[in-house]
């Protein structure tokens, strides 16, 4: 069960990741490209 949580909430991290590095970007369309492609 303990590694469940965690998966989960590594996934959960992940998005709000996503979601702030697009907001960011969002502002600073220069760096959205290099993040696109380093991302793949």
């Amino acid at each position: 069960m303990e590694l469940d949580s965690r998966g989960i909430k590594k996934g959960i991290l992940r998005k709000e990741i996503k979601i702030n590095s697009f907001l960011k970007t969002a502002v600073n369309p220069g760096r959205s490209m290099q993040l696109l492609s380093r991302t793949g």
